[in-house]
């Protein structure tokens, strides 16, 4: 069965996950830390509740990133969009 959610992201964008979805990022946290399905998903229902913080650079949202990570690129974003269904 089939379960699917839809969700309201901070920035307003509608997206449509499902258990199954859940369930796998539940399971790869688990064995990456080494700990039980259960507190992989209390720990991922934790994070749901915590509201993101949300900063604005000239009006425009933006979010801050750990570490060094490269820049998205406008071709990154048109594969992305080509991938999309």
């Amino acid at each position: 069965m089939k379960v699917r959610i839809r969700v309201w992201t901070a920035a307003g964008c509608n997206q449509a996950i499902t258990m199954d979805d859940v369930l796998a990022v539940a399971r790869a946290l688990a064995a990456r830390n080494g700990t039980s399905l259960g507190c992989a998903l209390s720990t991922l229902a934790r994070r749901g509740f915590r509201r993101p913080r949300i900063e604005e650079d000239v009006g425009t949202p933006v979010f801050r990133v750990a570490g060094v990570v490269e820049p998205i690129t406008s071709a990154d974003v048109r594969k992305a969009l080509g991938d999309w269904p």
